[in-house]
């Protein structure tokens, strides 16, 4: 691409690959070209969205969202931003060869490819770790970072010397070495207990967490790390840990499309996705650790379960508490449920667990430390 040196940028591969490997492709269904999604959850409409409103969410998304923003994920690529100036003067202006006329293709494909999903209803890819719907555009924006390079190292030594070439080529380094960081903590920090998609709310209902800073995604993996070498093994095999856990329940709450069904002794609700919700208070002398905290063994929750007539369990599932909570504080459990059973009338059972460590209180369950009422589930609309 230039005369006398061609330059190889190792972040291709160090942020490239892990992204392929990461991200995924979508399903496909035998004998179209529509693909999975438009096959199936699109199928009876359009997968793309012509509203401004949205087209700005999905380009916020997409680009510098905490969860799956691109720049976020790869600082690196900021630096794209210079040499795509750089390239399009030297593609343009002096009319180059074949090398330029094959990136400028290529780099085009990859732009549209990424407004494509400016306008695509489910931008942020599902379940993933970082953004995964774009991992076919970055070969054409990591190979546009030679330029970048190029143009620093054709530059004479005088201007590789002066102090704000020396705090670009350190932002340039920093900004390699977070993006390795990050890519290594999608690798080794997901296990049970980091799955941010899900936990604690399902970020297909609800994809206005991807703008939180607080709580994001590589947070989430970050803290798996530190707390599967830091914090899990101090609750592991700790019986004064265990035998001091202790909470009670105030209510409970079913809510749909941001409306409260009822709340407990009793109620009726139909099958649907709802969101439950209930206050727990921490009585015990042990802290509860968060979901946030994404510890594989250890995490405070609360335990859902729907009791059939002949008394048994038809279904289970689990509330989220969020941050620490220190003995006396009180805190609203939630989470996502989809109620899968036949309708007809359920105890509702809500008690307190330390997953992988032990039901508490260990001491004896009370009518505060366990809420059980009735649930009457009938047909959805």
């Amino acid at each position: 691409m230039f005369s006398g040196i061609s330059i190889s940028f190792s972040g291709g591969v160090s942020d490239g690959v892990p992204s392929g490997a990461s991200g995924g492709v979508s399903g496909s269904i035998p004998g179209s070209l529509s693909g999975g999604y438009a096959v199936g959850t699109f199928a009876n409409s359009s997968p793309y969205l012509f509203n401004l409103q949205h087209v700005i969410t999905a380009m916020t998304g997409v680009l510098i969202s905490p969860s799956r923003g691109l720049f976020f994920f790869s600082p690196v690529l900021l630096f794209c931003l210079p040499a795509i100036y750089l390239f399009l003067v030297l593609f343009l202006v002096r009319k180059t060869g074949d090398d330029e006329k094959l990136l400028f293709a290529l780099f085009t494909s990859s732009a549209i490819l990424m407004a494509s999903y400016f306008f695509y209803v489910g931008w942020w890819g599902g379940y993933s770790y970082e953004p995964r719907l774009l991992t076919d555009a970055l070969p054409g924006l990591v190979f546009l970072l030679n330029y970048f390079l190029g143009a620093v190292d054709n530059s004479c030594a005088a201007i590789r010397r002066t102090w704000r070439m020396q705090l670009v080529l350190s932002t340039f380094t920093l900004a390699t070495v977070l993006s390795l960081v990050v890519q290594a903590a999608g690798v080794y920090g997901h296990q049970v207990g980091a799955d941010w998609n899900v936990i604690p709310l399902d970020i297909d209902r609800t994809p206005t967490r991807i703008f939180r800073l607080q709580d994001n995604l590589i947070q989430r993996h970050l803290n798996s790390l530190w707390g599967r070498f830091r914090i899990e093994p101090m609750l592991i095999n700790n019986a004064v840990y265990a035998h001091n856990l202790a909470g009670t329940f105030s209510e409970v709450s079913i809510c749909r499309k941001r409306n409260i069904f009822a709340a407990s002794p009793s109620w009726q609700t139909r099958l649907d996705i709802v969101e439950v919700q209930a206050p727990v208070t921490n009585t015990g002398r042990s802290a509860w650790y968060g979901y946030q905290f994404a510890l594989p063994s250890g995490e405070a929750r609360v335990r859902l379960k729907l009791i059939d007539s002949s008394g048994n369990i038809a279904q289970e599932d689990r509330l989220y508490i969020a941050g620490m909570i220190l003995p006396g504080e009180t805190v609203t459990a939630k989470a996502t449920v989809s109620f899968s059973v036949d309708p007809g009338k359920y105890r509702l059972v809500l008690d307190f667990v330390s997953e992988g460590i032990a039901e508490f209180p260990p001491q004896g369950r009370t009518e505060q430390s366990v809420l059980d009422t009735e649930l009457l589930i009938t047909e959805k609309e």
